[in-house]
């Protein structure tokens, strides 16, 4: 992709790499700047986010932009793999038969709790949001 963006092959830039110290720190700062950008990202999902979108109400003349919030929940299995990245000695798989992660019992049924009240949101708005066209199975809601 590098390669794509300056017109050369994969072997001119691993050569670049070598003769130039200056561009192999241009490469790390963009990587940074990348891992920051995931990194905020992935913080935000994690504990979950509303926002505001423009949406069209209505048709033909009657048509008009409504500003509508839209609630995102949280992600608990981002949250797990964000602790296992960044606490790997407590929190990163072992390769013994152990739980996937050693988290204790509290955090794990506070994330379990998370994980099911997103879902009851999610049934919810869908209900909401199609009445008619929704049915109820095994306590979710379902589209049609």
């Amino acid at each position: 992709m590098l390669g794509q963006f300056f017109g050369v092959n994969e072997s001119t830039i691993n050569r670049w790499k070598l003769e130039h110290e200056e561009f192999v720190q241009a490469l790390r700062v963009g990587k940074d700047v990348a891992d920051a950008v995931v990194e905020r990202s992935t913080f935000i999902a994690i504990n979950g986010f509303t926002r505001v979108v423009k949406k069209v109400v209505g048709q033909g003349k009657s048509a008009h932009v409504e500003e509508v919030e839209i609630y995102y929940p949280p992600q608990a299995e981002a949250g797990l793999k964000w602790l296992a990245a960044r606490r790997p000695e407590q929190y990163q798989q072992k390769t013994e038969q152990k739980p996937a992660f050693s988290v204790s019992e509290g955090l794990r049924a506070a994330l379990e709790d998370m994980s099911e009240r997103s879902r009851q949101r999610r049934a919810e708005r869908a209900r909401l949001a199609n009445p008619a066209k929704s049915i109820e199975h095994k306590g979710e809601v379902v589209g049609t």
